[in-house]
């Protein structure tokens, strides 16, 4: 008896100390990574909470010709980009010079046009938006679709790449 209430107490202890302050249960990052994750439940006036919309681009997966490919991931009206970023997780490579660029209604918005071919595994890529205010991107009208595109010359397409990012944003009332 005395080590079942021994057990259940330290089972107890382990469970309040590893209770999580997230709203967002951990299963649910789990079945859905790509959609939008909150830190709070309510905006309030005063308070405004940051949010997160994670992408994925994968050349194999979705294709390496010059022409725009929609993520999956939507950012909502009103929302300010406040930064962006990516990291790539198997080198790009190409046959000449190909730049990709992320958006999201606007061209560029995201990411300008760039050739991450020297970008090894595991690096890291900045944004437009860098986190300033001068760098945010302001007036997303309506409900947008991030989206990536590979450009070059007709023999410089891309070969191989993917590449995992995040847009944090905050919704303007």
């Amino acid at each position: 008896m005395r080590k079942l209430a021994l057990f259940t107490i330290a089972t107890l202890i382990t469970l309040s100390a590893s209770a999580q302050t997230s709203p967002t249960p951990p299963w649910f990052e789990a079945l859905a990574p790509d959609v939008f994750l909150t830190s709070a439940t309510s905006e309030q006036e005063g308070h405004f909470v940051r949010k997160f919309a994670r992408f994925m681009y994968d050349g194999a997966t979705d294709g390496y010709t010059s022409s725009a490919k929609g993520l999956g991931v939507f950012l909502p009206a009103k929302a300010v980009i406040i930064r962006s970023y990516f990291k790539v997780i198997t080198q790009f490579a190409d046959s000449g010079t190909t730049t990709i660029a992320l958006s999201c209604e606007d061209a560029n918005n995201i990411k300008t046009a760039t050739d991450i071919t020297g970008t090894a595994a595991n690096g890291f890529v900045e944004g437009a938006s860098t986190g300033t205010a001068a760098s945010f991107v302001r007036d997303i009208a309506a409900r947008c679709e991030i989206t990536a595109t590979p450009a070059g010359a007709a023999d410089n397409v891309l070969q191989a790449g993917k590449l995992v990012g995040w847009v944090e944003y905050i919704l303007e009332n």
